[in-house]
């Protein structure tokens, strides 16, 4: 949870387009009540459709939109995305056609902050579960939705600001390039800086604040304008973009012959991370695009799953300059080629060595990785607690027992003190889950056995390949078949196979010959020596005597 200090005194001196209550929109949503939410599901991920609702395009978007499309794909789930080309038209129309449509869940990410609160009622009221992402919703707007992802826009700005101040020595004049207005990253990257200048740098003096709409040219005239009217009174610019409005300060400052002007932006776009490299940025926030456009996924999935989920959760906040650069821009991620399976496949073979390199090689990728922190592992173990109670459910295991309740699970996650806490208590729980499944009766193991034949008839099936994979010798586990079945292996796969070709004839157009090898068996002859062994009649007699009964 965010620390919220007590209420400051309105301050005096700062211009007076400031906002009315600067604090509450700093902490808007901490002290809001909820309206009653749609259940969860508790069905998990797969197949659950998500509407996500944008603003607009811009470079930041498309990186966020990768995260959606990638985190979205990895749970099986289908994202439909909608843009509203910065027109609040037309995302109030993209909400009336998503309430016809009924998703199961939405991301929205509003066109205009100050007019979303009535997109997040007009959801909640269709009885459809709403995750605000990246803009904060105003007060009004926090009782309809289930939760909110993003950057800690405010946090962040102020971080920025105090290096701001240390390069420009704490005094000379400056200017601020802002979002655009009405947007809750306009009144953090304006007023977070201003504030927390005017109490870190009391010496520091603001000169112009405006917006040029995110647009390069008009905001190379703007800074232009700027400094011809305050010349070398103009001592260092921070802007909310570091994409095209930055891209707008450095030609108004080229054009200018200003050079040495401190450059910092929040934003860290490719864009911002290659003029912070050649050295004409000199700091900015590191916010990762396609981390936030992860985190409303992973959100919607714990809801999924029926986890108790965060009201407000924040992406890490961190300040970079040229020479941290290379620590945070690099081409992997934490944890990137770790995938669950090994750890599923750990757990149900029973096998404590796979379970151990899972978890050790998680706690060797969090301790050689800069920007793997306690927030970006949180949310990456919630995905592997997500996966372990979709296993939970899969072998009807007792839940309650194991994790003492999905609510108490999460709470138990978020008391682990670090990282390293967090991997080891993980597993636990894995080698927990594996143990009861170890000790499940044998003919439970009959049960998953009988369930694969019916699944995969068609596949090559023996009880030799089977005996790899179950972990047991063939011999004992033909004996826990029959006793489950009644009937040995080799009868049921056969006989299985048969009820399938006879299906098959009833509505395909396929020959006798074709059946039989779609349905498993290996050649021709022995389809057709034990479909008349079965039948009492070939598999061509059978065919005849289904359109003798259609022609009837």
């Amino acid at each position: 949870m965010k620390f919220i200090p007590p209420r400051p005194e309105e301050p005096t001196e700062y211009p007076k387009t400031r906002p009315e209550h600067w604090y509450d929109k700093e902490y808007a949503g901490w002290h809001i009540g909820k309206k009653r939410q749609p259940p969860p599901p508790e069905t998990g991920p797969e197949g659950k459709r998500i509407a996500a609702l944008l603003a607009g395009d811009h470079p930041y978007q498309r990186e966020y939109i990768r995260g959606l499309r990638e985190a979205a794909l990895k749970k099986g789930m289908v994202l439909s995305i909608y843009n509203a080309g910065w027109d609040p038209e037309l995302q109030d129309q993209q909400v009336e056609a998503i309430i016809e449509d009924k998703p199961d869940i939405v991301i929205l990410m509003p066109e205009s902050n100050e007019d979303s609160s009535y997109l997040y009622r007009r959801l909640y009221e269709a009885g459809i579960a709403v995750i605000a992402s990246n803009m904060l919703p105003e007060d009004d707007g926090f009782p309809y939705i289930l939760s909110w992802t993003g950057p800690d826009d405010w946090e962040q700005t102020r971080q920025l600001s105090r290096h701001f101040a240390r390069l420009m020595n704490h005094e000379g004049g400056y200017a601020i390039v802002t979002h655009l207005p009405g947007t809750s990253p306009y009144y953090a990257r304006a007023w977070g800086a201003i504030t927390e200048l005017a109490e870190c740098a009391p010496g520091m003096k603001l000169l112009e604040m405006a917006s040029a709409g995110l647009n390069r040219q008009k905001t190379c005239d703007m800074v232009l304008s700027w400094l011809v009217k305050h010349g070398t009174k103009l001592k260092g610019i921070i802007s909310a973009d570091d994409n095209t409005s930055q891209l707008g300060i450095n030609d108004a400052l080229a054009r200018y012959g200003r050079a040495d002007l401190i450059r910092v932006a929040n934003g860290s776009t490719p864009v911002g991370i290659a003029l912070l490299r050649n050295g004409s940025l000199n700091a900015i926030t590191w916010q990762d695009p396609v981390q936030d456009g992860t985190l409303p996924v992973k959100t919607a999935v714990d809801w999924f799953n029926g986890l108790e989920i965060e009201p407000i959760t924040y992406l890490p906040v961190r300040i970079i300059d040229k020479a941290s650069l290379d620590r945070f821009v690099r081409e992997d991620t934490p944890f990137g080629e770790i995938e669950t399976d090994d750890l599923i496949c750990g757990i149900i073979e029973g096998s404590t060595t796979l379970i151990s390199h899972f978890f050790n090689r998680l706690l060797m990728d969090y301790t050689n990785h800069p920007a793997a922190d306690r927030e970006y592992c949180i949310g990456f173990l919630i995905e592997i607690l997500s996966d372990l109670l979709s296993l939970v459910k899969k072998e009807e295991l007792d839940k309650e027992s194991l994790t003492g309740g999905y609510a108490n699970l999460h709470r138990q996650l978020f008391k682990q003190k670090s990282p390293e806490d967090l991997i080891d208590w993980l597993r636990k729980l894995s080698l927990a889950i594996s143990e009861e499944l170890i000790q499940r009766s044998d003919s439970s193991i009959a049960r998953r056995l009988i369930n694969y034949v019916d699944q995969n008839y068609s596949a090559p099936l023996s009880l030799k390949t089977l005996s790899q994979q179950f972990q047991m010798s063939a011999s004992y586990l033909g004996k826990l078949f029959r006793e489950e079945a009644g009937e040995s292996f080799s009868f049921y796969l056969n006989r299985t196979r048969i009820d399938r070709a006879c299906h098959m004839f009833k509505t395909s157009s396929l020959n006798a010959g074709q059946v039989g090898i779609a349905v498993g068996f290996t050649s021709r002859s022995y389809f057709f020596r034990n479909f008349h062994k079965a039948m009492g009649i070939t598999p061509v007699e059978y065919q005849e005597s289904l359109r003798r009964q259609s022609d009837l």
